[in-house]
């Protein structure tokens, strides 16, 4: 949930029809980059096959697997593409009908990915684990005139998973494991917003025609940003291998899903000449 520091309904129905698009696209910000040797094989058997101590984060109970401790740290540079070619946009038949404004863009962002492990032997039978990680990341940043302004401009996930884990030997084939995860993290969604299209949806043509007040000329912007310190997330993930044979090992994993509530603040650009659509304080010309 968010805050809203200052709001009228006008401005309020803005924000909501640039806030839901953005949020539609979080599932596209999960990272499977959390290791280093996962990566060299495509993550292939991950639950089976226990290399280093990123097994913490694909299947605990694979700890069982290493012959020593560990200490892992690794990273991973994504570099992700997100052009975008206008083919004949336009704005709708009540605002006119005419093209979108604006330059196409590439909201790419490149960003460094890190992960660390670190696995310790309790006793023959018992390992401990724990693993840092960032499932869920990155962003895609377009210019502040872009052609998809109104839609968004920056969507910026940020999340840490701190995952501790213990591992069990039941006996010489079959071993099972299992953690906690909690999980912090902060949004950031900002998007123009159309004032002279508000004047004239609200107002119409004629009554806005006077002020000046036309789509795509008065841009005004907003700027979401929250996160989960007050209520942190949580979930669990447990793991069991079985060695079927000295070249055969079989390995059954689940991560549970993590419920992410943030709170923060919605803050508003309002131009001078827009200020009386909303009974705000205009906070630039």
């Amino acid at each position: 949930m968010f805050s809203i520091k200052s709001y009228r309904p006008l401005l309020l129905g803005a924000l909501v029809s640039f806030l839901i698009p953005n949020l539609a696209l979080a599932s596209g910000f999960a990272l499977i980059e959390n290791s280093a040797s996962g990566q060299g094989n495509a993550y292939a058997g991950a639950a089976a096959h226990a290399t280093d101590g990123s097994t913490v984060w694909f299947n605990p109970a694979g700890m069982m697997k290493l012959d020593r401790d560990q200490l892992v740290f690794a990273g991973h540079i994504v570099s992700p593409d997100a052009s975008f070619t206008n083919n004949g946009s336009s704005q709708a038949t009540i605002l006119g009908g005419g093209p979108l404004t604006g330059p196409d863009d590439d909201g790419g962002s490149t960003a460094f990915v890190p992960n660390f492990y670190w696995v310790k032997t309790i006793n023959d039978a018992t390992k401990f684990g724990l693993g840092v990680t960032a499932p869920f990341g990155l962003a895609t940043e377009y210019g502040n005139t872009w052609v998809g302004r109104y839609h968004g401009v920056l969507s910026e996930l940020k999340t840490v998973n701190i995952n501790p884990s213990l591992a069990y030997r039941i006996n010489d084939r079959v071993s099972i494991g299992g953690g906690l995860n909690i999980m912090l993290g902060t949004v950031d969604l900002t998007s123009a917003i159309d004032f002279g299209a508000l004047c004239v949806a609200g107002a119409g043509v004629a009554a806005c025609a006077g002020t000046g007040a036309s789509p795509q000329d008065i841009d005004g912007f907003a700027d979401l940003s929250a996160d989960n310190n007050d209520d942190i997330s949580t979930g669990y993930n447990l793991g069991i291998t079985i060695e079927a044979g000295s070249q055969t090992t079989f390995g059954l994993t689940y991560r549970s899903e993590i419920e992410m509530k943030v709170k923060g603040t919605a803050d508003f650009t309002v131009p001078t000449s827009s200020a009386a659509l909303t009974g705000v304080v205009a906070a630039s010309g």
